[in-house]
């Protein structure tokens, strides 16, 4: 919860900042980030106590408070798609915590240390850093591309998966297992169990979390100045519960426990299953309900929009119309009156906008003489005069009758 509320202090400290560049300075922020900080080293301690399979998923809850916050606070409207995903979230976490691997094991440093060598954990190691690699360069890609002003296709729905992605598993999956292996290793310093600093292996451990603990704290303050809060918290936090949960599991072997549950044996496989999906069905709705990026909805469109007034339309404060200007409407004299024309009135249609062009400086005014004659004598062009009531005046003026002039 205190991870949540520091996330979420720190992304309204940049929303309210705006476009200054000192936001990490703000008050707020600061009380987010420490907020954050501390909420971190609690659940660090709390890695020691059991096991990471149950412990990476019940951050869960935190989303439940990430709703509240954005509905109580920021002001925002919840769906009732992301209430119905904040339940399957609760029932998700209560089978995590019902039938999950519960008995608690504790490990020497050398069982630690063997660990390391397991295949099924290299192979798990290899398919996550590289599949990290290709989604921090995707994500590049499509970042400089929506910067230059030129989306990618769906960058809406890539960027900030792959984003997720990249971060999520070379930092936050990396940093549970290692942060609980040295969780235990202090333990065991501590409890008798030999001197964990005068090891070597204590303070590799000790350097790995200080590689991918910062990187995925990092990147997961980064994604505030970039997201929604509301679209990319429940995002990141899933695929941390995915990949933290299946790394803390491959590597201290906490899956291999659960067929020994004491009221559903093996059958507890399933239903951690279950409740897994739960949980990330219900994220999955909650990160639905907000709209990506580049796809604001109506609403949001429609406070922001800027009225001819310079106003928007909720009457906030003003902004400047940068809509560029209407041209103004060229008028003449002749479309407001009729020429009797055989003793029969002439409406005279109003000027299109090639017509009303204004006379050049060279034009000499409004009337010239053109450079090719008409009928052996010079034809007066009238600039400013559409081109039909020149006719219509050049008929008036030829016509025999005096009662047409």
């Amino acid at each position: 919860m205190g991870i949540n509320i520091g996330q979420n202090l720190q992304a309204l400290a940049i929303h309210i900042a705006g476009t200054d560049k000192n936001k990490c300075k703000s008050k707020m922020w600061v009380i987010g980030m420490a907020t954050f900080a501390v909420s971190s080293v609690i659940t660090f301690g709390a890695l020691a106590l059991a096991a990471a399979s149950v412990l990476v998923p019940l951050e869960s809850v935190q989303f439940v408070v990430n709703i509240l916050f954005n509905k109580f606070v920021r002001k925002k409207k919840i769906t009732l798609k992301m209430w119905f995903g904040v339940l399957l979230i609760m029932l998700g976490i209560l089978l995590f915590v019902l039938f999950g691997p519960n008995e608690g094991v504790c490990f020497t440093e050398p069982e630690m240390r063997a660990m390391w060598g397991e295949p099924v954990w290299w192979v798990f190691l290899i398919l996550t850093f590289s599949t990290a690699a290709i989604s921090y360069v995707v994500w590049r890609r499509y970042a400089a591309a929506r910067a230059a002003g030129k989306p990618l296709p769906r960058s809406g729905t890539v960027e900030p998966a792959a984003y997720t992605l990249s971060a999520a598993l070379f930092g936050g999956g990396q940093m549970i297992v290692h942060t609980k292996m040295l969780a235990e290793l202090l333990e065991l310093s501590f409890g008798g169990g030999g001197n964990a600093l005068a090891n070597w292996f204590f303070w590799l451990e000790l350097v790995l979390v200080l590689i991918f603990g910062p990187y995925w704290l990092f990147r997961l303050t980064q994604c505030l100045g970039y997201y929604d809060p509301l679209f990319i918290i429940p995002l990141m936090q899933t695929a941390f519960i995915v990949f933290g949960a299946v790394a803390g599991g491959i590597y201290f072997q906490e899956f291999a426990l659960m067929q020994y549950h004491p009221w559903v044996g093996s059958g507890s496989y399933v239903l951690y299953a279950i409740g897994l999906f739960l949980a990330i069905g219900g994220l999955c709705l909650i990160a639905s309900s907000v709209p990506p990026p580049d796809a604001p909805n109506a609403d949001s469109r429609a406070k922001t929009a800027p009225r001819a007034d310079g106003k928007t339309p909720e009457g906030e404060a003003d902004v400047p119309n940068t809509l560029p200007p209407s041209p103004p409407q060229a008028t003449s004299a002749w479309s407001e009156t009729t020429l009797a024309h055989g003793g029969a009135p002439v409406a005279v249609p109003p000027p299109t906008r090639a017509e009303a062009a204004p006379p050049s400086s060279s034009s000499g005014g409004l009337f010239r003489k053109s450079s090719k004659p008409k009928g052996g004598g010079p034809q007066v062009v009238m600039h400013g005069v559409p081109a039909r009531t020149q006719i219509e005046l050049t008929n008036a003026c030829d016509s025999p009758s005096p009662s047409a002039l």
